[in-house]
């Protein structure tokens, strides 16, 4: 018997705030400088990324190829954790590791609420569902984490796993790196996400009037740097944002009810 995906905003202040790969405005990215940061800030919220590397491990980075961080021409899939443990991730002076998602979890366990983009660039999955959620499990973190992907197949097939047991979102721009067939958001027709994730620049009215109010999608925008930006969107009652700079966005939030 299905069960009914849990309203992920329901408990927590809306709209929530997700630090966009941990505190990347002011540390590397997806490293566990950038997500201790967000702790030491009290930022509930962390948005991170994670791929399934050649021996199996799910590791926590953005990009499939490792050259811009690591300065290394291979994908993250092609080796084992044993080469990717090594490699020093470099952005401008700073310096940092690729952590494992079991890492980020012992570390931090339910002190985050946890959005995690899967990333997969072929429609069949490879694994990576079943040890994602082999380590929810593990750390009893399913009622503090979502799901999310721009790969509506991949999102579907994590709904059909978990029967739909988890709040989940497609992710979505018009960026030439999206298929022009998914610049919309036309991927929740194929995944069935209980979420909606554009790109902040394409919410309007229009927008939230078709999915957020007639089709009671919850809308959570990425990635939202920029107080003027962050302004505009608190018209359209959204649910969430995702943000470099996630601080600045809660202050932004907060002045913005103490007017109201």
């Amino acid at each position: 018997m299905k069960t009914e995906p849990p309203i992920f905003f329901k408990d927590l202040e809306r709209p929530f705030v997700f630090g966009h790969r941990g505190y990347n405005a002011r540390a590397l990215e997806n490293t566990i400088g950038s997500f201790d940061l967000c702790r030491t800030h009290g930022i509930r919220g962390i948005e991170l990324d994670v791929h399934m590397c050649k021996s199996g491990e799910i590791v926590v980075i953005h990009d499939h190829n490792l050259f811009r961080l690591a300065k290394t021409d291979a994908t993250v899939e092609q080796l084992p954790w044993d080469t990717l443990k090594d490699l020093t991730l470099r952005r401008d002076d700073e310096e940092g590791r690729i952590p494992l998602l079991e890492q980020v979890f012992s570390r931090y366990g339910n002190s985050f609420y946890y959005d995690i983009e899967l990333k997969l660039n072929s429609v069949a999955p490879t694994g990576i569902i079943e040890k994602t959620l082999d380590l929810i499990d593990r750390y009893d973190l399913a009622d503090h984490v979502m799901i999310s992907s721009f790969n509506p197949f991949i999102l579907r097939a994590w709904n059909r796993k978990t029967d739909n047991a988890f709040s989940s979102g497609i992710i979505y721009s018009r960026s030439d790196d999206v298929p022009w067939i998914l610049h919309n958001g036309q991927g929740r027709f194929i995944a069935n996400p209980t979420y909606m994730k554009p790109h902040h620049s394409l919410i309007d009215r229009n927008l939230m009037g078709r999915l957020h109010d007639r089709n009671k999608f919850p809308i959570v925008a990425w990635t939202v740097n920029t107080k003027d930006e962050c302004e505009r969107l608190l018209e359209f009652d959204i649910d969430g944002f995702i943000s470099d700079d996630p601080l600045e966005v809660i202050h932004t939030v907060r002045a913005s009810k103490g007017r109201g």
